[in-house]
């Protein structure tokens, strides 16, 4: 038996990278070519983290946020998300807007 040329896993680590690389790529080439055509569409959102190892400046992260919104975050997971503490709604996504108001059940006449 002859014995391999240099480490496996090194070249499993190497070859691993330059797929990574390559997907990184053609997303990045594909991101591109999609913010040219979107960006006179709309304005580009700002970027809010999802994640944090460390708690993040809520207090920067609630600018700009609907009025009664804050972000909040989430020690055990790290996680980020976003609450109206007055109306008790919780999301993990950016609220754009505020949410309606709840109407009373009846007839409209």
């Amino acid at each position: 038996m002859q014995p391999l040329a240099g480490d496996w896993r090194q070249k499993l680590v190497a070859k691993e990278e330059a797929k990574a690389a390559k997907k990184a790529k053609k997303a990045a080439k594909a991101a591109g070519a999609s913010a040219a055509t979107s960006t006179a569409a709309a304005p580009a959102a700002p970027a809010y983290p999802t994640n944090s190892k460390t708690k993040p400046d809520l207090a920067a992260l609630s600018k700009g946020l609907p009025p009664g919104w804050r972000a909040m975050w989430d020690a055990a997971s790290g996680d980020i998300y976003y609450g109206c503490p007055s109306t008790k709604v919780r999301c993990w996504h950016v609220p754009n807007a505020e949410p309606a108001p709840m109407q009373a059940k009846g007839r409209a006449n």
